[in-house]
């Protein structure tokens, strides 16, 4: 299963760098499940995950971790549980709903 949980990862930070390399930054890749994308400033990352939920998309955005000013705004993205076409499938509708919510 490592190998497979590898291929999946390594298969949502392809997608989410092809697809949406201009607009966010993936976070640090070495061990998890999960992983971070960040957002420019400006896009809010409740927004994003509320418009992503509407499009199938589970995501938890990191401003709900934060006790002080929301330093940095993004969403956790899972992958342990999503087979690599539904990783691809997923990406591009999240395209969609970002690039929406900065208006591109």
């Amino acid at each position: 299963m490592r190998q497979e949980y590898k291929n999946r990862q390594t298969a949502l930070v392809r997608a989410l760098t092809e697809s949406l390399g201009d607009v966010i930054t993936v976070g640090n890749t070495d061990a998890g499940l999960n992983l971070v994308v960040y957002f420019p400033p400006g896009l809010n990352d409740r927004c994003v995950s509320a418009a992503a939920e509407k499009a199938g998309i589970r995501s938890t955005p990191m401003s709900l971790f934060y006790m002080t000013d929301r330093l940095k705004q993004g969403l956790f993205l899972g992958f342990g549980g999503v087979a690599q076409p539904e990783i691809v499938a997923g990406v591009s509708k999240l395209d969609g709903v970002i690039r929406t919510a900065i208006g591109r």
